[in-house]
């Protein structure tokens, strides 16, 4: 089955920010405008990370008032037994951000996964802090891994109770006429408020996994450039020691690697 979450979270990586819950620059840009440096590149990185983690927190928070919104609405169809168009149209607007919300979580984690495979190569040992952690070098890939086919499955299943094709998920016009669609039906609004409900509740569950997996990765991030900034340093301040000292004694007595024999570098 084509996978339209797949498709949303892999062009929102690309060309996602602008229209996100935080604005700015898009991460194709930040990504292409990263310096050929390595240490740049990780800080860019790290920003990057954190930037995400800041994004998850408050669609997790967006998410718990979809939830309370849509038990609102549930009280107020059970009360007076129907629905008012005015509270209808709000329900389906808010589908609407749902589904966009689902999307920007997904390129989240379709994002953080790749950049924690890019960190990887930058710091080969990066690896060790989460041996330090008891946890596996694929920990990270598998969390948002399983976000992301989580999240997937439980709305595609939800929406499907409803009716709800998945080429219907192409297009903000097309699903929104679905979801009006699928509200005229014969109990249509109160299986529309139940698919809601479980969709926001399955969210505000993952996407405490979603935040739990950034905040792990910013953390290892930090500890690795915290250890190639003192590694660099440590190196620079030799360096510094050397050439005075082969000023001065006007000799090389000490080999040009004696530097990779220092305290804490990668040789």
């Amino acid at each position: 089955m084509k996978k339209f979450l797949s498709i949303a979270a892999a062009t929102a990586f690309a060309f996602a920010g602008g229209g996100g819950l935080t604005g700015g620059a898009t991460e194709f840009t930040q990504l292409a405008q990263f310096g050929a440096d390595v240490a740049d590149r990780a800080a860019s990185y790290g920003k990057l990370v954190e930037q995400y983690l800041v994004e998850a927190e408050q669609l997790q928070l967006k998410w718990q008032e979809w939830y309370r919104r849509i038990k609102g609405l549930e009280a107020t169809l059970n009360n007076i037994g129907h629905l008012p168009e005015m509270l209808q149209a709000d329900l389906s607007r808010m589908a609407l951000e749902m589904k966009n919300a689902l999307e920007r979580g997904q390129a989240i984690s379709y994002s953080a996964r790749s950049i924690d495979s890019l960190y990887k190569k930058i710091f080969p040992g990066y690896d060790y802090y989460l041996n330090q952690k008891e946890l596996t070098p694929e920990y990270l890939e598998q969390e948002y891994r399983k976000y992301y086919q989580s999240t997937q499955d439980s709305a595609l299943n939800a929406l499907n109770a409803l009716g709800i094709q998945e080429n219907a998920l192409q297009s903000d016009e097309l699903f929104l006429q679905s979801i009006k669609q699928a509200m005229n039906a014969a109990q249509g609004t109160e299986a529309a408020l139940a698919v809601g409900n479980q969709i926001a509740y399955n969210q505000i569950v993952q996407m405490q996994r979603l935040q739990r997996a950034l905040m792990l990765q910013a953390q290892l991030q930090a500890q690795a450039m915290a250890r190639k900034n003192e590694q660099e340093a440590m190196r620079r301040a030799y360096g510094e020691w050397y050439r005075k000292r082969d000023v001065i004694r006007h000799d090389n007595d000490v080999p040009m690697d004696a530097l990779d024999d220092l305290p804490g570098s990668n040789k």
